[in-house]
């Protein structure tokens, strides 16, 4: 009991395993009652039987009920189940009970003298019948709202066992596919019962009745095994710490289980609100809600105020515009809101507040706001537009922009950006046509908005750095729960800031390669269109001069040198810069433990390195520091935020 209650990371649910008993459960709850396993949310019993069926290493093939505690009288309700298991045997018919299988254990050793020993014996000898465990089953609807059958996967006592006869298959078959549940920590058990291996997820649920979670316990049966699972592959369930999240990872097995050494990466803490709270009014009873990090949806009656609590969060976040919503809650409850606060706090410590005053005074509309909110009035009014509004192409286009991947997009922040860099060419052919006035008081207006948005974007780049240093703490802190001595940390820390910058001066190159390319196509039309026309609309303007036919030619408009060959040299440049950059490929060595020797050269300066080989050096650290593929995968989404991040702060 101390290594459960000492246990790092800390057992939150229990399941007490015994055979054909509950006895050693009754005993954990007992103590749970009297202030011992204070960090132990959820007890349950795990019942073990044995089935009549053989495993080619001579075990009996065992099922296990885990059975839910949320009934006051489970116990109860869980011995009447149990009595209805027969076993049939020297003559004699014996249920699932203490008793009766004392009097088993009696019968087969006549030196079972003791109620201890009976027991002991009976319960060895005490098989159930697979049949006869599904008609119980059937004729309770107690136990399956309650019971969940699992089996384990291994050649022990689990399934494996019998693969190697094959008049047995049909029945291996039989009994995982009334087991709800597999008890296994293989990686390649997890991918067969997710349909991701050798059978389609059609196929299970066709020939095993579904997708079944993979489990797996300490199933100790030594005091040193306790809460110390084999490989240390220790079982994460998604959902509050009670009985329903095991039923629900039934349902929802990929999403909701996972076993490893830690638990997979969710969403980064500076994403995830932690709670919304109220100040200034009174008439909220609840001034303080607090949010699952998990939050997808808000669940309750009509009139139970669910948009009321999506606007406030809204509105915390400075993402609630009553310009274009005057439904929404807080400004139909702005007599009783004026003087209140709205504050979000946030999983990495952070807070953001906005006064209701204010935003029913539209300050601060046009700032960055800490999170997205498409109000219900707001996808009526998309939903319900005759023709292409406003509204509806902005969206459109926010999620066309988001399709592409980061390193397509140039250094774009948004779509109109990238629009801009992908049409530079066809749109510099255009302006070309239009008349000198235009173009000279288009190129004011510029001017003049571009110093009204110099404050704008400074504010946007502190920002922007802001939540950079955020992601980078995010990073440390994804890669440091994965473990590795800090030395290790801090070198993943160095080469992965230098890939980052490295990819930074990569995508610059990318935009000035694409600037050349723009350029030559204008030189090309200045040389067709644009001299032939000025020289055609000078002459027009001139007639009355009177030149001479053959001195026209003299007037012609030319550059003063070889154009063309200072951009094809400054372009070959630039493609030499990015071929080096890139760098050649690293041949990553094979195998599955992590490579000792550093990837970099010695001695060599990491700012003047390829970018192929500091992220073969990433990689190698990663695996040394022990990132697994979910948090691999976190880790990649997140280097590739910061290095969009930091080309947009370049940009800005």
């Amino acid at each position: 009991m101390a290594r459960i209650e000492k246990s790092s990371p800390p057992v939150r649910a229990l399941g007490i395993t015994d055979y054909f008993s509950t006895a050693t459960y009754e005993q954990a709850v007992a103590y749970k009652r009297a202030g011992r396993l204070a960090g132990v949310d959820l007890i349950f019993p795990n019942v073990e039987l044995r089935l009549g069926i053989g495993t080619a290493r001579g075990s009996a093939v065992n099922l296990h009920l885990l059975v839910s505690p949320d009934d006051h009288d489970h116990l109860a309700r869980l011995h009447a189940f149990l009595s209805d298991l027969r076993f049939e045997a020297l003559g004699e018919r014996y249920r699932c009970t203490p008793g009766d299988i004392m009097r088993l254990g009696r019968a087969h050793d006549v030196n079972a003298t003791s109620d201890e020993r009976a027991l002991e014996a009976g319960t060895n000898q005490f098989k159930v019948d697979l049949a006869n465990l599904r008609e119980a089953m059937k004729a309770s609807d107690w136990a399956r709202a309650n019971i969940l059958l699992a089996v384990a996967a291994n050649s022990g006592d689990g399934t494996a066992g019998l693969q190697g006869d094959a008049s047995l298959t049909r029945l291996r078959r039989e009994i995982e596919r009334a087991s709800d549940v597999i008890f296994s920590s293989r990686p390649g058990d997890r991918k067969f019962w997710l349909g991701k291996a050798s059978i389609t997820r059609e196929a299970l649920v066709a020939e095993y009745s579904g997708l079944k979670p993979c489990l797996h316990g300490s199933d100790a049966h030594r005091t040193e095994m306790v809460a110390a699972p084999a490989q240390d592959r220790r079982c994460w369930l998604k959902g509050q710490v009670t009985f329903e999240t095991l039923r629900q990872a039934c349902l929802e097995p990929e999403m909701r289980v996972f076993v490893g050494t830690a638990a997979p990466p969710a969403a980064q803490p500076s994403q995830v609100m932690t709670e919304v709270g109220v100040k200034g009014a009174p008439f909220l009873r609840d001034a303080v809600v607090p949010l699952n990090p998990g939050l997808i949806g808000i669940i309750g009656a009509r009139g139970s105020g669910k948009t009321a609590l999506a606007d406030l969060i809204a509105a915390g976040g400075a993402a609630l515009l009553l310009k274009s919503n005057k439904l929404s809650f807080v400004h139909r409850a702005r007599d009783h809101l004026a003087g209140a606060t709205v504050e979000l706090n946030w999983d990495d410590g952070s807070a953001c507040s906005e006064t209701i005053a204010s935003i029913l005074q539209g300050d601060g509309e046009d700032g960055e706001p800490q999170v997205r909110y498409l109000s219900q009035q707001f996808v009526d009014r998309l939903c319900s537009a005759e023709g292409l509004t406003d509204e509806l192409l902005t969206e459109i286009q926010r999620v066309i922009f988001l399709a592409h991947p980061t390193e397509e997009r140039l250094g774009a922040t948004d779509f109109d950006q990238l629009l801009d860099l992908r049409a530079e060419s066809a749109r510099t052919t255009r302006n070309q046509a239009e008349d000198e006035l235009r173009d000279l008081a288009t190129e004011f207006v510029a001017e003049r908005e571009k110093e009204a948005s110099i404050a704008p974007l400074r504010v946007r780049l502190t920002n922007l750095q802001g939540t950079i240093s955020k992601a980078q703490a995010d990073r440390t802190a994804l890669v440091g729960k994965s473990g590795g001595d800090q030395a290790r940390l801090d070198a993943y820390n160095v080469v992965a800031g230098a890939l980052q910058k490295r990819r930074s001066e990569h995508e610059q190159l990318e935009r000035r390669r694409n600037a050349l390319d723009t350029l030559t196509q204008e030189v090309a039309l200045a040389r067709t269109r644009t001299f032939p026309d000025a020289l055609r609309q000078m002459r027009q303007r001139h007639e009355a001069a009177e030149i001479p036919e053959a001195l026209w030619p003299l007037f012609e408009m030319t550059f003063a040198g070889d154009v063309d060959e200072a951009i094809v040299g400054e372009r070959v440049a630039v493609v030499k810069a990015l071929t080096a950059l890139a760098g050649t490929p690293v041949a990553l060595a094979a195998g599955t433990s992590p490579v000792a020797a550093s990837y970099l050269p010695q001695g060599a300066q990491l700012e003047s390195l390829s970018i192929a080989v500091l992220a073969a050096e990433t990689q190698r650290l990663e695996g040394l520091i022990g990132v697994d593929r979910a948090a691999a995968k976190a880790l990649t989404t997140l280097n590739s935020k910061i290095a969009a991040d930091e080309g947009q702060a370049a940009n800005l």
